[in-house]
């Protein structure tokens, strides 16, 4: 068995864009081993809110940033998703240089990899609210300051390629990002809503009000973590001693309970397992109306806390807006 310091080490990210807390776990990592193999995850999207940048603008961007910063014992592999997990193991290993080790904090991929035999290991920490592909985005589209964010030399090609300018578009189109489609769509028909979150922790509120104007229709939302919270929004004992705290029959309560509470036309619900304990990326989201049966739907998700939480928010939008449609909702001119 190879020493440390013989070893190649494999990390896989989307790197949307690459940023400075990727560089420093990378540094770290290329130091401990021989080599570090670097997947470029969802190597097929780009031109997306949530995947502005093409694997060969990600793969310039680290490149550039890692010799930069001295380091060049690395192999960059795009890397395409896969959506199965018995097969998405064999899938990495078929695309990529053999490697020795995993570094992830995902407790899905570190399990994946276990099964097969790896040895899989932590990532070094860095500051996840700050250095985040999510936030850097999210500054590009609002115009703050994101460049202190990430390495010059990914700064410097992402303002060639004007992808702040990008990213700032597909924003403003509605069929790319979808709190401006339901917030259009609730604006337009008079339509008020109100969140009940669990394992989102409050980011479903914060992407909807996150549009211009969002008091006009966004009521209020809730963080209902623990038992008592939900007892307290009024979930009923006896139903999370049947069901669980997740399960359908709760995200369904959840959503009307909030609706009634705050006598909003739409309540939203959501339950899961985001990580790293439980059934990790089993979520449910529920939404409610005034006279409509409720909606209510099952998913299992995958990646890491974060990306299962923003997964989640984008699933309970998209059911959002079905349920609007297919109840054909209007305001009642309350």
């Amino acid at each position: 068995m190879p020493k440390p310091n013989e070893e190649r080490a494999l990390i896989i990210g989307r790197f949307q864009p690459f940023h400075n807390g990727h560089l420093k776990v990378i540094e770290n990592i290329a130091a401990r081993h021989a080599a570090v193999i670097i997947g470029i995850g969802s190597a097929q999207y780009s031109h997306t809110t949530e995947n502005p940048f093409s694997a060969g603008e990600r793969h310039m961007m680290i490149s550039k940033s890692l010799e930069a910063a001295g380091v060049t014992n690395y192999y960059l592999i795009p890397i395409e998703d896969v959506n199965r997990y018995d097969v998405w193991v064999s899938h990495v290993t078929a695309i990529v240089p053999p490697f020795d080790v995993v570094y992830t904090n995902n407790p899905l991929t570190r399990q994946l990899f276990l099964e097969r035999g790896y040895n899989v290991k932590s990532m070094p920490v860095y500051d996840r609210k700050k250095y985040a592909g999510r936030e850097i985005r999210r500054r590009m589209i609002f115009g703050e300051e994101w460049e202190s964010l990430v390495p010059p030399q990914t700064k410097e090609i992402i303002k060639k390629m004007k992808g702040a300018e990008r990213i700032k578009t597909l924003a403003g189109t509605d069929i790319y990002i979808p709190e401006n489609t339901v917030a259009k769509e609730l604006a337009e028909r008079r339509l008020t809503i109100a969140v009940a979150e669990s394992c989102t922790g409050g980011m479903l509120s914060h992407t909807i009000t996150n549009v211009p104007d969002a008091s006009k229709f966004f009521v209020a939302g809730f963080v209902v973590y623990s038992e008592r919270a939900k007892i307290q929004l009024g979930i009923n004992k006896r139903i999370l001693d049947k069901y669980g705290l997740v399960s359908a029959e709760i995200a369904s309560d959840m959503a009307k309970k909030v609706q009634v509470k705050e006598k909003s036309d739409i309540g939203v619900g959501i339950t899961g397992y985001a990580g790293p304990s439980g059934d990790v990326g089993t979520i449910y989201v529920a939404v409610a109306g005034r006279k409509a049966p409720t909606l209510c739907k099952y998913f299992k998700l995958s990646g890491s806390r974060e990306e299962i939480k923003e997964k989640a928010v984008a699933e309970a939008l998209k059911m959002i807006m079905e349920f609007i449609k297919s109840t054909d909702m209007k305001s009642e001119g309350k």
